[in-house]
Formats: structure tokens, C-alpha cells, sequence
């Protein structure tokens, strides 16, 4: 799920992934819980992962990240007004908060820095509808000199 606040960022995650060795930006995600809708799981996995509590969500569509080894299913969404809150992290994960104007978070997804390719596609699939702000509020601030506001 991309979890975007009203001020236009995107409450992301770093995980620690033993699979690739390192740490790894991502939107909050999960498994499904047996009965569970995707948009539960979405729901959960945001509270868990960052405390944050969302109202609408926007599908963004199901993806096959794997098909040739895996029939794995991935659901994305979009929350366009999140709430923050306090994380609870399932016990052996390794999380640290990673918020980003959604205009950078886009630009890594385009540049091929963000690799986590779920993440990735919903950034794409999301600006591709209009629904992430285009420009970053860092980048609407007067401009400066030697660090100073004019």
C-alpha cells in the first residue's frame, strides 16, 4: 500500500531483507491472514509496519511479481489521507520509518533506486492516474541563499 499523508508524503519503509542482504525501500506490505480481503491485510499491515490508520483506498491492481516461479499475487493500493501513528512491528522484522515527498519517492522508483518492484509499480501506476502529488514541497520553498530564505 502507499500510505500518503495530507502533505503529500509517503510514509515508506527500510526492511532488512536476509534474501538480498541488506536493507530495502518499500511500501508497507504483508500476507494475507486466512479470510482475510486484500484490503484488510492493506489496513493491517500499514497500522503494523508504520501506526499509521487509513481511510479510502484506491486499487491500484494485482500484479504476478514472479509468475515463471511463483503464484504469488500481489494486491496495490493507494490511501490518498493517511493518519500517522505509532508502529508495532510483528516480533523478527526489521523496520525503520522512511517518509519521502511522493515526488521523490517517484523519481527513485524511476531512476531504479527504489528496487522493490511492487513498490515500484504502484508509484508508476498511481502518478500514471493522477493520484501522487508531482511536485515536492521542498521544491516549492523560496529559494535560498548560502542556506538562508530570501
Amino acid at each position: 500500500m502507499l500510505p500518503l499523508t495530507a502533505d503529500g508524503t509517503l510514509l515508506l519503509i527500510r526492511s532488512w531483507r536476509v534474501a538480498v542482504g541488506g536493507w530495502c525501500l518499500e511500501a508497507p506490505a504483508g500476507r494475507c491472514e486466512p479470510g482475510e480481503s486484500p484490503c484488510g491485510t492493506a489496513r493491517r499491515e500499514l497500522s503494523e509496519e508504520t501506526g499509521a490508520r487509513a481511510g479510502v483506498l484506491h486499487p491500484l491492481g494485482t500484479v504476478r511479481p514472479s509468475s515463471g516461479s511463483s503464484n504469488e499475487e500481489v494486491h496495490l493500493f493507494l490511501a490518498p489521507d493517511v493518519r500517522p501513528g505509532s508502529p508495532h512491528h510483528d516480533d523478527g522484522e526489521v523496520i525503520r520509518p522512511c517518509p519521502l515527498p511522493a515526488a521523490e519517492a517517484l523519481e527513485l522508483a524511476t531512476s531504479g533506486e527504489l528496487q522493490d518492484a511492487p513498490t515500484a509499480l504502484a508509484l508508476l501506476r498511481a502518478h500514471r492516474l493522477g493520484l501522487l502529488p508531482t511536485v515536492s514541497p521542498a521544491s516549492t520553498a523560496a529559494p535560498t541563499v548560502l542556506g538562508q530564505q530570501r
